[in-house]
């Protein structure tokens, strides 16, 4: 049996420590990066989130909460499916009114359901422009 000096020996182990540390604290992130509307008029909004943690997520729901301008807030919740790390996607959703001067909120998984290295960065809110 060969044995290796101490100093090699102990970077193997430390190696091995941090590689486990890593994988036991994988977890997903997700985050909400863009929201657009392609026509304001034509009410479809478009919401990117991206899983930027180093762990798959399960599938969850969102929440896309638009008040229109003048208008009473409405809330949409298409499911969002299953994302691995890195993994960015687009959901597309239907409001059925328009959206000039709306504002909008979009949160990833809107009921906490997913365990995340994040739980505090799953919203972005804004306000759509056009004319008012």
């Amino acid at each position: 049996m060969k044995t290796l000096p101490y100093r090699k020996t102990l970077v193997a182990v430390a190696c091995v420590l941090s590689l486990g540390a890593s994988i036991a604290n994988a977890a997903p992130d997700l985050v909400v990066t863009n929201v657009t509307s392609p026509n304001l008029d034509g009410g479809i909004i478009k919401v990117r989130v991206k899983n930027q943690g180093n762990a798959t997520s399960a599938a969850c729901y969102m929440a896309i909460r638009v008040t229109p301008a003048g208008g009473t807030m409405k809330v949409f919740s298409p499911q969002l499916a299953k994302l691995d790390a890195g993994q960015e996607v687009e959901i597309d959703t239907q409001t059925g009114f328009g959206l000039s001067q709306a504002d909008y909120e979009a949160i990833a998984d809107r009921s906490n359901t997913v365990a995340e290295s994040n739980e505090k960065n799953n919203t972005l809110k804004g306000k759509f422009g056009g004319k008012p």
